[in-house]
């Protein structure tokens, strides 16, 4: 997929999606990666079965993984 520039809590980020097969099930994965300083970085990955990608309830937690989150500081 695209990987697309954005910040997160601060941080410059990339965000990508790609669609792949596991298992014989189709899955839908959202991946944000950042650095935080200091040489380093998260890697956040949420995967969810692709017909399920568009639901509301998986984009809600989506929603509220990425909102609260909190990386160490320092």
């Amino acid at each position: 997929g695209d990987i697309r520039a954005t910040t997160y809590q601060g941080h410059e980020a990339a965000d990508m999606q790609w669609v792949e097969d596991v298992d014989g099930t189709r899955v839908r994965t959202f991946g944000r990666g950042f650095l935080i300083g200091e040489g380093r970085g998260y890697s956040l990955r949420w995967t969810t079965p692709a017909a399920d990608w568009n639901d509301a309830a998986n984009q809600v937690a989506l929603d509220t993984f990425l909102s609260t989150l909190r990386v160490p500081s320092g």
